[in-house]
């Protein structure tokens, strides 16, 4: 698969400093998925308590493929059973020097993001875990081109989200990037 970024506090101004390549790296990988409905708009989730909006996702299980972890974590973020698309958006790698409110115990990430398309084909029963409901996780549904300004940086302040915290910037940039991609191969 591709990769479309690679994203550290240097480039997105969280740092002076340039993450150095170095040991120490607890490394994951995550699976993203962009689902559309039958009225061709894509599902978010809005981090309501921390002030910005992700696709569904999340890590890949040892043993789990990209794709596996993509169609399990539709079940359980957005409660749909989803039919990927033979496409590919890419992988993201995020290097984040910082703890997590996800993972504070972790200091050094480096994350690798996958991410697919895929349809919804049926629904099944929601199962947020503990900490997406208490950062206040829903799904909301909305057009790709809406989907992409709310993650932009370069519309007006009350337009756009406006994450406040550490790993919400990383989040932003990171499905922005997936969002603008999938435009350009699916449009």
């Amino acid at each position: 698969m591709e990769t479309l970024a690679t994203f550290d506090d240097y480039s997105l101004e969280l740092s002076d400093v340039p993450i150095q390549a170095a040991e120490g790296w607890v490394v994951r990988e995550a699976a993203r998925v962009i689902i559309f409905n039958q009225d061709h708009h894509i599902a978010l989730l809005h981090a309501q308590n921390f002030g910005y909006h992700k696709l569904p996702g999340g890590g890949i299980e040892q043993g789990e493929s990209w794709q596996d972890a993509a169609l399990r974590e539709a079940i359980e973020e957005k409660g749909f059973r989803i039919k990927l698309r033979p496409i590919e958006i890419g992988k993201i790698i995020e290097y984040r020097g910082r703890s997590e409110i996800w993972r504070p115990e972790i200091q050094k990430l480096k994350q690798i993001s996958y991410c697919g398309v895929g349809d919804i084909v049926s629904s099944a029963s929601l199962g947020l875990t503990d900490e997406e409901i208490r950062v206040g996780l829903v799904v909301e549904w909305m057009p790709l081109d809406e989907a992409i300004r709310l993650c932009e940086l370069d519309v007006p302040f009350q337009d756009r989200d406006q994450p406040d915290n550490y790993e919400g910037r990383f989040i932003q940039a990171r499905d922005l990037m997936f969002l603008r991609t999938a435009k350009m191969l699916l449009f």
